[in-house]
């Protein structure tokens, strides 16, 4: 027979299990961003319209359209790997901020199991700092003043 305790310390545990992997999807993530390879094809474009401009410009019978063409090429190497490093940037924080939430999701939940169990009763009776936060309090108190 599963006794209430035992759906509890279940519940937990895939909790826990699905925040591990979240917490290990942003760090490999992380992980990536920090490496650099994302900017590989990028370099190396960038590298070779560069070196197409330095070809034609040691020609000395280059045509100034080639020369156009290929400083076109360096600004949109330069522009794509541009765009990537900001893209890569983002993905950085968000990833970040990912492992943060999840490691900290991890945390309330043996917290919150903790009160429960050791104590007999929820984090919010515990403490009246604990209890809301400030943002609940102002959504609380807007609440009841409409329902008055």
């Amino acid at each position: 027979m599963v006794n209430s305790e035992d759906i509890i310390i279940l519940k937990m545990v895939e909790e826990v299990r699905l925040q591990c992997e979240f917490a290990m999807i942003a760090y490999t993530d992380i992980v990536q961003m920090l490496k650099g390879e994302y900017l590989l094809e990028a370099e190396k474009s960038f590298s070779e319209a560069l070196e197409r401009r330095n070809q034609i410009t040691q020609d000395a019978n280059y045509l100034p359209e080639d020369l156009d063409q290929a400083l076109d090429a360096v600004k949109q190497a330069l522009k794509n790997k541009t765009d990537i490093m900001d893209r890569a940037n983002v993905r950085l924080f968000y990833s970040i901020h990912a492992l943060v939430t999840a490691t900290a999701n991890i945390s309330k939940t043996f917290l919150d199991w903790l009160f429960e169990r050791y104590l007999g009763r929820s984090k919010k009776s515990y403490s009246p700092i604990l209890s809301e936060s400030p943002v609940d309090r102002d959504i609380s108190s807007d609440y009841t003043s409409q329902c008055e």
